[in-house]
């Protein structure tokens, strides 16, 4: 089998309520960056797999016991300094992050992740790497070839083969798409 790309969020939407045929799509990873609705950001951004195989999937309010913890050991120190690492799109560490700023408390507050950002370049041919320069995945007209989904979907990781060449990002003049929620920034 091989996975299709779509860029109308409509039609996402209505293949995604159908169980055995929303795996076989994806939503156009450019076009991340101008998504408004959060719950159709997560639905995009849970399909995005990095060159180390690992998705990018997060949601709300998952670390509640852990911000709590976090919030006890935090009231014993002053001027503590924070940094959450590997933060997928950082909406988690904004809920602690808000947390800790009604608390009125003074720390020093930083994420990173390795991964916050994919680059692509073309046009028919959309070819997307991450921050080492490693192809992660490939939009070809309207096919979305990548290494890393499933065996099931095999036609659409022998054809990536084709295209997998190791460059260097930043000087290639890509296009980047950030990978943190919009309300992280």
């Amino acid at each position: 089998m091989i996975k299709l790309v779509l860029s109308n969020k409509k039609l996402l939407l209505a293949v995604n309520k159908l169980p055995l045929i929303r795996r076989c799509f994806v939503y156009d990873y450019s076009k991340l960056n101008a998504i408004s609705d959060d719950d159709f950001y997560n639905l995009v951004f849970s399909h995005i797999i990095v060159s180390n195989g690992l998705t990018k999937t997060t949601k709300s309010d998952r670390f509640r016991d852990l911000d709590e913890v976090t919030l006890g050991l935090l009231k014993e120190m002053n001027n503590a300094t924070f940094h959450d690492i590997g933060v997928s799109n950082g909406v988690t560490s904004l809920e602690l992050y808000n947390k800790i700023e009604r608390g009125s408390q003074a720390v020093n507050f930083f994420i990173s992740d390795k991964y916050a950002k994919i680059f692509y370049k073309g046009r028919a041919v959309k070819k997307f790497f991450d921050a080492d320069g490693n192809l992660i995945s490939v939009n070809f007209l309207f096919l979305h070839l990548s290494p890393h989904i499933g065996k099931i979907f095999f036609l659409s990781r022998w054809l990536f083969k084709f295209f997998d060449k190791k460059i260097r990002v930043a000087e290639n003049n890509c296009k980047e798409v950030l990978l943190l929620a919009p309300d992280v920034y």
